[in-house]
């Protein structure tokens, strides 16, 4: 597996290159974005990690590209994000279908990344080898733990940002504090997002069930756990 790192910033790029030659994946690190565009068909990496402060204008034609099949038929792109996305490139990547975001380098932060490669590749990435749980396995046959999320999704009927705090088990996401009337079963929320492990996930999901102040989503495409 070949990831590309994309930034000017050497402790940005020491953080992935370390973390990643750690979990055996071969890395390539462009400085200038637009360099790496015009290689990506060579280069045709399976993960892209992108630093969107650095590249605010020309973020998304590199997403847009890589995601078209140019270079790599199936890959993997997070945006690390200092500043936070504004509402509109917030909903731009999420259209690009970008898999993750995340704002800081923790371990928390790489071990989340590390996760979300699995998922979208089917466990291509064996992780470290540890006395731990790996970050983001937290609800399987024999581990049954929710964990609170934040949560964020587009309102199917109005179009507004609906946020607030939920809890997470495996492909499930109950979002509480909510008018539960106002939506159906199996009704689609083609936008949502939520934090885990200090990544931002994208994801669409269905209303699988309600209560009077809370509703379970069933998330759908990106966040299918393996």
């Amino acid at each position: 597996m070949k990831a590309l790192i994309i930034s000017e910033d050497t402790s940005f790029v020491q953080a992935f290159s370390t973390f990643f030659k750690n979990n055996c994946i071969d890395i390539i690190v462009y400085k200038w974005l637009l360099k790496a565009l015009d290689n990506i068909e060579e280069i045709a990496p399976d993960v892209i990690i992108l630093n969107t402060a650095e590249y605010p204008r020309h973020w998304k034609t590199l997403v847009q590209f890589a995601k078209s099949g140019i270079g790599s038929e199936k890959v993997c792109v997070f945006l690390y994000e200092p500043v936070p996305l504004s509402n509109e490139d917030f909903m731009k990547a999420e259209a690009l279908d970008v898999n993750g975001a995340f704002s800081d380098l923790s371990d928390n932060t790489l071990s989340g990344i590390l996760s979300e490669i699995n998922r979208f590749f089917g466990n291509a990435v064996e992780p470290v080898e540890n006395n731990e749980l790996p970050a983001g396995d937290v609800c399987n046959e024999d581990n049954n733990t929710e964990i609170e999320v934040q949560f964020m999704f587009t309102d199917p009927g109005d179009n507004s940002f609906i946020h607030g705090k939920g809890m997470l088990c495996n492909s499930t996401l109950i979002c509480k504090n909510l008018n539960a009337e106002a939506y159906s079963l199996n009704q689609i929320i083609n936008k949502v997002t939520f934090k885990e492990n200090d990544i931002n996930h994208f994801c669409s999901a269905i209303v699988f069930a309600k209560q009077s102040d809370s509703i379970v989503l069933q998330l759908k495409e990106k966040y299918e756990r393996q």
